[in-house]
């Protein structure tokens, strides 16, 4: 049974690997937020993955995507979140599906811990 000391251990776990590396250090604590925000409006993991992950094709031959078919991609796939997030998209896209057992709950807990890290002082490089 997946229980909440569980979650809580993953995301942990999570933090520890990540923080060492720097992996989310462009992140901001407001894009954490709205992530856990779009987790705790999420009916299932799926819908959780499309509305950040969204890929949009171009509608138009030419092959370039127009600001309308933009706005339709997932949250990190687009704008000033898709350049903080490029180094590190795949990184929390593989960890949802490789934890999708846990619902978007996971994610919510996980966000909300490194919103935290994310406001420390020595994860953006600044001496105390």
């Amino acid at each position: 049974m997946l229980t909440e000391k569980t979650i809580y251990e993953n995301v942990r776990e999570f933090s520890r690997l990540h923080q060492g590396k720097r992996t989310f250090n462009t992140v901001t604590p407001s894009q954490w937020g709205q992530i856990r925000a779009i987790a705790a409006n999420s009916k299932d993991i799926k819908e959780l993955q499309d509305t950040l992950f969204r890929e949009v094709k171009a509608q138009q031959s030419d092959g370039i995507l127009r600001s309308h078919e933009l706005t339709l991609s997932g949250y990190l796939r687009h704008g000033k979140t898709a350049e903080k997030w490029k180094k590190c998209t795949k990184i929390l896209e593989n960890e949802i599906e490789n934890k999708k057992a846990f619902g978007p709950r996971y994610l919510v807990c996980l966000a909300t811990q490194m919103q935290k890290e994310s406001r420390m002082p020595d994860r953006k490089g600044i001496s105390k």
